[in-house]
């Protein structure tokens, strides 16, 4: 029974740590693939997410749309920042590196000005169970589920749906798509504003795992959002 019992909390400790990953590396990934922008501003997205859900949560909404506002905001930072600053840096990579370094080094000191260094976090939903002589989290035991499910219905985006077939004609050769009546500048603002989204995403699912959330010190595993280097290290390593 104890071997049993220890190979299940290794496994919820891997599958924990894949679910981070893939929830941090999803909206890299779009962004890179599509636009060839290194988005080193993705960590204060996930910021953005973990601050509006819990803000927004602690205002009286429930958790789900917490979320949702988290995720929506993030998106929106994501679409207005492309507008005014990244679509002129599509396939530029060193120029791109330096540009969202500069956003995320505005965005980390701007929110450590406006709300501190931190603030408190929010419940864990769902309670613990007990396996021996260990206590896991429910929430964070669904959160490998939930970012299979996301991986899911990325792929019937980009392979199902019309949207997805131009975002990969795009891709392939944006002159030729755009030559056949694609709208690439409308595909990019979507796709980088899809990529901040789902960093959004991340920090929202996360934000109720976490005793505070700061802005620039983590707090308690997993990590508080914070810098986008901090996340990019994260993402290519582990927690």
């Amino acid at each position: 029974m104890s071997f049993l019992v220890q190979a299940y909390a290794f496994f919820y400790q891997f599958a924990d740590s894949f679910a981070f990953l893939v929830l941090c590396g999803l909206g890299l990934a779009i962004i890179f693939g599509m636009m060839g922008v290194i988005n080193l501003a993705h960590g204060e997205f996930i910021m953005c997410g973990a601050y509006v859900t819990v803000l927004s949560a602690r205002g009286g909404l429930p958790l789900p749309f917490a979320m949702l506002c988290g995720t929506l905001a993030a998106g929106l930072v994501g679409l207005i920042l492309e507008f005014l600053i990244i679509r002129r840096l599509y396939h530029r990579l060193f120029d791109s590196i330096v540009a969202t370094w500069a956003l995320s080094l505005i965005a980390t000191q701007g929110m450590l000005i406006v709300a501190g260094p931190s603030i408190e976090g929010l419940k864990t939903p769902f309670g613990s169970f007990e396996l021996g002589d260990y206590s896991f989290s429910v929430y964070r035991a669904l959160l490998p589920l939930v970012a299979l499910l996301l991986l899911g219905a990325l792929y019937w985006l980009f392979v199902r749906t019309r949207f997805g077939i131009y975002s990969r004609a795009t891709i392939q050769d944006a002159d030729m798509a755009r030559a056949l009546g694609a709208n690439t500048s409308r595909i990019y603002s979507q796709t980088f504003a899809l990529g901040a989204a789902l960093a959004g995403l991340t920090g929202a699912l996360y934000a109720p795992t976490m005793t505070a959330v700061c802005a620039s010190v983590p707090a308690s595993p997993p990590a508080a959002p914070r810098s986008s280097l901090f996340h990019m290290q994260r993402s290519c390593c582990t927690r």
